[in-house]
């Protein structure tokens, strides 16, 4: 319980309420999504909601993941300045949704890419207690 408890004191609180925002509302089309299908069994429903709810909780260390290596290719530093007009209107959109696919996946896929970052996060506070 320490570990759990050492590993979300090293992240900061507005991220991941931001991040459980997020996965909270992936999670609920997830679970309308798999209770809307008809063609799975019982046992395989339950799987897909077992199989959705760990996404969630997981998500926002699979986010970290994402995060910290976008910032290590930038530096952090990163300047856009988007003109307003058609074109930039429609960078902007192309960025919003491009924001939503990096989401979605990092939330299927929290569950192979959460670790990593969890294993980050306790490697880099380690020494901290």
């Amino acid at each position: 319980m320490n570990f759990v408890k050492h590993i979300f004191g090293t992240v900061h609180t507005r991220y991941l309420i931001r991040a459980y925002v997020i996965s909270a509302a992936l999670l609920a089309y997830a679970l309308w999504y798999f209770s809307s299908q008809a063609g799975l069994v019982g046992y395989q429903k339950a799987v897909m909601f077992g199989y959705a709810i760990l996404s969630a909780v997981l998500f926002p260390f699979s986010k970290l993941v994402w995060d910290e290596l976008k910032g290590l290719i930038t530096n952090d530093t990163t300047v856009t300045i988007t003109p307003l007009n058609e074109v930039g209107l429609m960078v902007s959109l192309m960025r919003f949704v491009g924001k939503i696919v990096v989401n979605v996946l990092l939330w299927f896929f929290g569950i192979a890419i959460a670790p990593l970052g969890i294993l980050y996060l306790w490697l880099r506070n380690r020494n901290i207690t």
